[in-house]
């Protein structure tokens, strides 16, 4: 990668990063992102596993039924025992992803649509309302985002390169997806499906 690209993607990483961070914490906790903070202090990581795995529920004697998943809640915990528990810190936890997202966009823009197009994606994706507004909330979402579009590189890499690392991380994300939100199936199923006529076409196989 040429020193120009370089300069252009740290000045977008530099770019998402101020616009996830800015008045993060101005806001008090909705709902939902309250839910995260009770269970965070309420419970530890293994308190939160039992939980899910028992009951399908982060609190489980508030809310019944199956509804949350553990890689969100349980990283969530150890990232307030360093840098405790506020409106602020929690929200930075999704904004750190949300960051972590950018290079991933780039990555993948570049891979399927070459330099140019992949920098003018990692702009437009570093300015999206949405994409900023799920990096500012204590909620699941933008760690899954990042570990789909951890599994969906990994995926391009491990079909071009078929390396056991590549496919070992590409399992890495996409286990971690699953287990972040139900959602991360449909991603997996496109890709299955990307797969079979990937073999059909490009290796010859028949169905």
């Amino acid at each position: 990668m040429d020193k120009k690209t370089l300069i252009l993607i740290a000045s977008i990483i530099l770019l998402g990063f101020i616009l996830r961070i800015y008045d993060i914490g101005s806001e008090s906790f909705w709902i939902d992102e309250g839910l995260s903070a009770m269970t965070v202090q309420k419970y530890d990581g293994s308190g939160i596993l039992k939980n899910i795995y028992l009951y399908g529920q982060m609190l489980p004697e508030f809310y019944p039924g199956i509804s949350d998943l553990p890689v969100y809640p349980f990283t969530l915990y150890y990232w307030t025992r360093l840098f405790g528990i506020s409106e602020t810190t929690l929200r930075l936890y999704s904004a750190l992803f949300g960051i972590l997202s950018i290079p991933f966009v780039f990555l993948i823009a570049r891979r399927l649509y070459g330099k140019k197009n992949a920098i003018l994606s990692s702009f437009l994706f570093v300015i999206s309302i949405p994409a900023i507004a799920y990096s500012q909330e204590a909620r699941p979402y933008a760690l899954y985002l990042f570990l789909g579009l951890g599994s969906i590189y990994y995926f391009i890499r491990s079909l071009k390169s078929n390396k056991n690392y590549h496919w070992a991380l590409y399992i890495l994300f996409s286990v971690l997806g699953l287990y972040t939100h139900f959602l991360f199936e449909i991603l997996l199923i496109f890709q299955i499906f990307y797969l079979i006529f990937y073999l059909i076409i490009n290796k010859g196989y028949s169905i």
